[in-house]
């Protein structure tokens, strides 16, 4: 992720993109639990699985955050470029 970061050339995009990239990869996880083990989160309540049960929905609470997120990011402004060099000369003063 890092290097493909370095081919966006403002913040905005930077973290608009990377919450984009979380919320697919967190939306992967309840799925791929539930296909793997057949244990989907309504079956897991319904069986009195809690710990299971919650730990999926709250991947889906933080991919659905992640969206609201990226969609405001998406709205803001672009920042300027991202520049090295004025890293380095905010560093030095």
């Amino acid at each position: 992720m890092t290097i493909a970061g370095l081919f966006w050339e403002t913040d905005a995009k930077l973290t608009r993109n990377y919450l984009y990239i979380g919320e697919v990869l967190s939306i992967l996880v309840p799925l791929v639990n539930g296909f793997q083990t057949e244990d989907w989160f309504w079956k897991t309540l319904i069986n009195g699985q809690n710990s299971i049960a919650e730990t999926d929905i709250s991947w889906l609470f933080t991919d659905v955050l992640r969206l609201f997120l990226a969609r405001w990011a998406w709205k803001t402004p672009n920042s300027q470029p991202i520049s090295q060099n004025d890293n380095i000369q905010n560093s030095v003063a």
